[in-house]
């Protein structure tokens, strides 16, 4: 496997041009806690949820169970249920995804995990949620999910254990990502094989890729600067 460092976080290009010239590769951005497992099993969603699924979903169930999905919450979510890797052809958008604390998936589960913190702390804003959905079901009838969330809302015992489990868990997500820094993976693939989809986003979806297909890693121990697609 080639490896590069890469020290200016504001540096965009790619370090193996030359390789990816040659060969047809994926990209993946990650973080370099995860690198003893991946250089060992590959990438595969079941040992990140193994290592991290747990704090995920007391997030994700939490945010579910108030019906308050901020900012964070799709990536968190999405990625749970499509239990899915993503890689992308394009190296700059690699490099963008490592900019994230951890993973994208950790990264929207921190950020969703603090705003559902702060809105359990605020029983004006739990009442004023309650009151909408309150409204919502005057206006056009009874709904079970609904009515579940309004009981939940004023359910102060419930609120206040949620935040308590809520902020534990983004205590663990962040104490697991505090040290380390962005990386950059690139690995093999044959374009006649037909083994992904490519989406519109550039993105590919795969289950699983194996340690044997990795041919470089890229380090950037000062972080990186994103970029804005």
């Amino acid at each position: 496997m080639q490896t590069a460092t890469v020290l200016d976080p504001d540096d965009r290009t790619n370090p193996i041009a030359e390789l990816s010239a040659r060969e047809a590769l994926l990209y993946h951005g990650t973080h370099s806690g995860f690198r003893n497992s991946i250089e060992k099993h590959g990438f595969s969603f079941e040992f990140f949820d193994r290592d991290f699924g747990e704090p995920i979903r007391v997030i994700v169930e939490a945010c579910d169970t108030l019906y308050w999905k901020q900012n964070g919450y799709a990536a968190a979510k999405s990625f749970s249920d499509q239990r899915l890797v993503y890689f992308t052809l394009v190296f700059k958008r690699a490099r963008d995804y490592a900019s994230n604390l951890g993973s994208e998936r950790i990264d929207g589960a921190i950020k969703a995990g603090e705003a559902f913190c702060k809105f359990a702390r605020d029983p004006a804003q739990n009442k004023a949620h309650a009151d909408y959905w309150r409204t919502a079901l005057e206006q056009h009838g009874p709904h079970d999910l609904t009515e579940a969330v309004v009981a939940n809302l004023s359910n102060r015992e419930l609120v206040d254990r949620l935040g308590d489990q809520v902020e534990n868990a983004v205590l663990t997500l962040k104490a697991a990502m505090q040290t380390g820094h962005p990386v950059v993976y690139a690995v093999q693939f044959d374009p006649a094989a037909g083994e992904f989809t490519r989406e519109a986003s550039a993105g590919v979806r795969l289950r699983l890729v194996g340690p044997e297909r990795i041919v470089a890693r890229i380090d950037y121990p000062n972080g990186v600067t994103p970029d804005v697609f």
